[in-house]
């Protein structure tokens, strides 16, 4: 029964990502003033081609779209950088870049297929969504005997490279190139009020700092918090919880505990383990956190999370970075952010993880290969170079995270990203991907 539940629960926590104070004083409102954001330094020149005015299509699904071009719900600061990425591509190579997005999955999954079918080069780039299994299949060149993109350099996510590519072979990249890739990385955010009822003289951040911060201490303060008034296990609005989770929670939580659904080493084929040791002690201890602790509610959605986090209501909230909007639109201002809690002090390190990014990809039936490799890379290169300093330093260091502290964590948490080898590839792929790498 025991190997039975665990297997049911491993599906329930992968979910779609299967296919990484002293009372809380240094926290507070934080500033207003716009920053000055600086590109990074990069010794990379990108190839030299002119493209004749020529057009070539870039394909995607439409939840992803917010991520390529100007859209109505994203800051006014980012709109007008993914402009200015877009542009920098098609003035580099005197061409016209032209955005075309599928309604669904099943739309999106029936134009490569069609594509396979007909061979027409329609997409001469194509951003995948993760955990959509078209890693494995047949559909993708691969990008590592692309000489015109540059895996090595910095807006690539070394990380991913090492652990996707299956005998010298890599379909997806990812990177800065999506905003997601950011944007959905696991955090923990404190209330910083609350924190100074129970914080008996210790820093939060000295705490995450020394190597303590593990699900024990958070527990210890979840027990200190905690307030169910008429202790009827009912929640009521004079009731305090120690911990908020979300429907991304127990997969962060599974991997930020160095939990892998997908064995999969560096010149290694993938391999499947339920019952790699860590992932048995991972269930067990996120099903007692969900099911069986006081204190701890479970509001499924990310926006449900910050509306009753901005209630004063929570003393941590296991999230992500996107759910910073959420908190702002709610007018919270008194929080901090951490990493998420380490799984014991044995952990030797924090690990951040990612609820979904997207991948670059180039079909084998792109019409010149040269030249999809050329825009993918330039595409992914001024992302770096234009779009992460506005959201990385200005909306998630300056913006989100508003106090010093918090802003260093940001680095920390990045720093320490872990995107598992499921993220593109299902488990009915991974098979596959272990007899046939293409």
């Amino acid at each position: 029964m025991k190997r039975i539940f665990l297997i049911f629960l491993a599906v329930l926590m992968l979910g779609p990502t299967l296919a990484a104070c002293n009372g809380g004083g240094k926290g507070g409102a934080g500033t207003t003033e716009p920053i000055e954001t600086q590109p990074p330094v990069v010794e990379y020149a990108l190839p030299e081609a002119d493209l004749n005015n020529e057009e070539y299509v870039f394909m995607t699904v439409w939840g992803k779209i917010w991520q390529f071009e100007s859209y109505q719900s994203n800051l006014d600061i980012l709109n007008v950088d993914l402009m200015k990425r877009n542009k920098a591509v098609e003035e580099k190579y005197n061409c016209v870049v032209k955005l075309e997005y599928k309604d669904d999955r099943n739309a999106f999954l029936e134009a490569i297929n069609s594509e396979m079918l007909t061979q027409d080069g329609a997409y001469d780039v194509v951003m995948v969504p993760n955990g959509w299994g078209t890693g494995i299949g047949g559909y993708f060149v691969d990008l590592v005997a692309q000489n015109n993109v540059a895996l090595d350099q910095p807006w690539y996510c070394q990380q991913w490279n090492d652990v996707a590519t299956i005998r010298g072979r890599l379909n997806h990249a990812t990177g800065y190139g999506s905003v997601e890739f950011m944007s959905n990385t696991s955090c923990t955010f404190f209330n910083t009020e609350l924190f100074a009822k129970v914080a008996n003289g210790e820093d939060i951040f000295d705490v995450v700092d020394n190597g303590d911060w593990t699900l024990e201490k958070m527990l210890q303060w979840n027990t200190d918090i905690k307030n169910d008034v008429n202790e009827d296990g009912m929640d009521e609005e004079t009731d305090t919880y120690g911990v908020i989770v979300d429907g991304d929670s127990g997969r962060h939580l599974m991997q930020n505990w160095g939990g892998r659904m997908i064995l999969k080493n560096p010149g290694e084929d993938p391999v499947p383990d339920f019952y790699y040791s860590q992932n048995i002690l991972n269930f067990e201890a996120m099903y007692n956190l969900f099911n069986k602790t006081e204190g701890v509610i479970d509001k499924k959605t990310y926006d449900k999370s910050a509306a009753f986090f901005c209630q004063n209501r929570a003393l941590f909230m296991l999230s992500g970075f996107t759910n910073s909007k959420m908190l702002r639109l709610g007018g919270m201002s008194d929080y901090g952010v951490i990493p998420n809690p380490k799984f014991d002090k044995a952990q030797a390190d924090y690990i951040a993880t990612n609820s979904g990014c997207t991948g670059f990809s180039i079909l084998r039936t792109a019409q010149n290969l040269e030249v999809s490799g050329i825009l993918l890379n330039a595409y992914n290169y001024y992302s770096y170079t234009i779009v992460r300093p506005t959201y990385f330093d200005t909306v998630l260091k300056h913006r989100m995270a508003q106090d010093p502290d918090s802003s260093r964590m940001v680095d920390i948490i990045m720093n320490s990203l872990y995107i598992d080898f499921g993220l593109f590839l299902t488990l009915s792929s991974c098979k596959r991907a272990s007899d046939d790498p293409l």
